[in-house]
């Protein structure tokens, strides 16, 4: 599923560089030893300004909505209940 020119420049401006991968997220996989496969691209939800709050919620939740399953998360990245939120808002069964 492409994500139309204006909404990633939108999703761009939302979050930075880690919106850009909710263009091509779930296009590439990697096979893992248990023959299970996992998005190659992911949302990266650290290190920025935009990392928390209500930026990262909106982000996340695009992200999911446009298919993108994974999310790179930490505990220091502290933003783990506004990831939740957007999980949980997102209606994606975990």
């Amino acid at each position: 599923m492409a994500v139309p020119t204006s909404r990633r420049a939108a999703l761009a401006r939302l979050i930075g560089w880690a919106a850009l991968l909710v263009a091509h997220a779930n296009e590439d996989t990697i096979r893992l030893r248990s023959g299970l496969r996992m998005p190659a691209n992911g949302l990266g939800t650290c290190c920025r300004k935009t990392a928390r709050g209500q930026p990262i919620i909106d982000a996340t939740k695009e992200y999911l909505r446009v298919g993108g399953r994974l999310i790179d998360t930490a505990m220091a990245y502290r933003n783990h209940e506004e990831i939740g939120e957007a999980l949980r808002a997102s209606g994606v069964k975990r």
